[in-house]
């Protein structure tokens, strides 16, 4: 499963949820919210920029807030979604899960982050089996 953003977040709790795992979960650019008992534990990967806006990094400050952030702020303050409490929150739930930041990204994709995809995934999908002749 692979999602962006909100999206990410979303992949993370319903692969999660699931009793069989999927082969792989990437959440990218994604805030993860606690993983309450999970039923499967994926390999999992998150992956963001460290100029991210809407998730940024550790806890630096925005030099001119928009309306926008503040409103998330307020509306997320009981709880961190910064990159690294995300990554812990996957870690401490058990899932087999790394972080990737890569630098210079805001809230979007790159060549980068989509390298950093593929690397991750190769060997977790099957391939398709041939049909028989």
């Amino acid at each position: 499963l692979y999602d962006f953003s909100q999206g990410g977040a979303m992949v993370v709790q319903m692969a999660t949820r699931r009793p069989n795992p999927v082969a792989a979960v990437v959440a990218h650019s994604s805030p993860i919210f606690p993983v309450v008992k999970p039923k499967s534990k994926p390999d999992t990967i998150l992956v963001m920029g460290d100029k991210d806006h809407f998730f940024y990094t550790r806890t630096m400050s925005v030099k001119k807030p928009n309306r926008l952030k503040k409103a998330f702020d307020k509306a997320m303050s009981t709880i961190s979604v910064h990159y690294d409490s995300s990554l812990k929150r996957l870690q401490r739930s058990g899932l087999p899960a790394k972080g990737v930041l890569v630098k210079g990204l805001d809230h979007t994709m790159n060549e980068e982050s989509l390298q950093h995809t593929l690397n991750f995934l190769k060997g977790k999908i099957d391939k398709p089996k041939s049909p028989k002749p």
